[in-house]
């Protein structure tokens, strides 16, 4: 494995734990607490998130076919 294959996967761990992690609060009772514009601001920042950890989880799925 690459040095960067290698950060790259360490990154997507990461970025899973606070993907999981922001998911578990915007189901809080404290993410209703917050005004309108900053909630809607952190469920882009998930969505986000979310699509970044799709977009590893494939360039890790190339490296893997191609090796």
């Amino acid at each position: 494995m690459k040095d960067y294959q290698a950060r790259t996967l360490d990154e997507k761990i990461e970025l899973d734990d606070k993907i999981q992690k922001l998911r578990r609060f915007t189901e809080s009772v404290l993410f209703f607490d917050l005004s309108l514009e900053e909630s809607s601001l952190l469920s882009r920042q998930l969505q986000t998130m979310e699509q970044y950890s799709v977009i590893l989880t494939k360039r890790i799925e190339v490296w893997c076919r191609d090796e």
